[in-house]
């Protein structure tokens, strides 16, 4: 009987060794384990300073911080010079079409005044030119009343516009001219105050 105890006794003894030993076993297991994990996330402060070192070295020279900082500075001056230079160019277009503008309207306005005094004197030449014509062919050329009203349509006198406009339209010869228009003038005065001795034939009917 009392040999059959010891030997329990024993039997439990070595099972529990065992049960230990195994219990050891994957500790040491699971120890091996955390730390190849450990290893794989470097948290040890050498992966700190491995860091550190890094943003080190990305870090700019302060001499390519100065030239950075200056180069944008004389961006910034030169798009407010374009700026201002835009401005001013726009204002002076502005002003230059305000000047064009007001120059285009004078210059119609004249012209359309000047239009008008031609249509007028025209116009007036026109009734002159009829009414002679209507005295003409009542009188005959004896009458000095005929050779008056051919001197009243008959402008000797040259205006500095008409020369004006004789030089742009039809060359001529300007001595020529005016040598013919004192013969006409003396002619047709001449032909006022002496009218000629014709007498009209009086047709009847």
């Amino acid at each position: 009987m009392r040999n059959m105890t010891t030997r329990s006794r024993l039997g439990v003894h070595c099972s529990k060794m065992s049960a230990d030993g195994a219990l050891h076993e994957f500790l040491a297991r699971e120890k091996e384990e955390l730390r190849g994990l450990e290893d794989d996330l470097d948290f040890t402060p050498n992966g700190e300073n491995n860091v550190a070192e890094h943003l080190q070295v990305d870090e700019e020279p302060e001499c390519i911080k100065r030239w950075a900082i200056s180069f944008k500075k004389r961006i910034e001056v030169k798009d407010d010079a374009e700026r201002k230079n835009m401005f001013m160019l726009e204002e002076q277009g502005l002003k230059d079409l305000h000047e064009w503008a007001l120059q285009y309207r004078d210059s119609l306005a004249r012209g359309q005044k000047l239009s008008r005094a031609h249509d007028k004197e025209l116009h007036s030449a026109q009734q002159k030119a009829a009414e002679a014509s209507a005295i003409m062919s009542q009188v005959d050329a004896g009458q000095a009343v005929l050779w008056e009203k051919v001197c009243q349509l008959c402008n000797f006198v040259t205006s500095a516009n008409e020369e004006i406009t004789n030089v742009h339209t039809v060359p001529i010869n300007t001595k020529d001219n005016q040598r013919d228009l004192n013969r006409m003038r003396v002619l047709l005065l001449q032909l006022k105050k002496n009218p000629p001795a014709v007498q009209s034939k009086i047709r009847s009917h």
